[in-house]
């Protein structure tokens, strides 16, 4: 039996990851309103949910790019309920560097589908200069 070419096996990468996408999108095709406040100080990014659902969230330094988004899934990223507060040491920052100077926060909103059990839907990014 023949190995796949590097070609066929990033093919298929692709195919996997465009599906774990899709399969965490919103069905009606409404993005939510996710509503957060994040401030830098004191060597910590600070977030507060404020909209009225659970949310998911992850933190990078805005230098580094992803394929997919960086909370594809419902546990791959930390959770955060309506009205809660986080912090996130520099150091805990994807990618952080003590050159960086910005980040990007990326929120989706975390529900949990009668049928279906867990989901995402919506998301945004919000940058913030440290």
């Amino acid at each position: 039996m023949t190995r796949p070419s590097s070609r066929a096996r990033l093919a298929l990468a692709f195919v996997i990851t465009l599906a774990a996408c899709s399969a965490t999108r919103d069905p009606t095709g409404d993005a939510p309103a996710v509503d957060v406040q994040a401030t830098a100080g004191g060597g910590r990014l600070t977030i507060t949910n404020t909209a009225d659902t659970d949310i998911v969230y992850g933190a990078r330094d805005a230098r580094v790019q992803f394929i997919q988004p960086q909370c594809w899934a419902p546990d791959v990223c930390p959770r955060l309920a309506p009205g809660a507060t986080a912090q996130i040491p520099f150091d805990e920052i994807v990618g952080y560097e003590a050159s960086t100077t910005e980040v990007i926060i990326s929120i989706r909103e975390y529900v949990v589908d009668p049928e279906e059990g867990p989901m995402l839907r919506g998301g945004t990014e919000l940058r913030v200069k440290l």
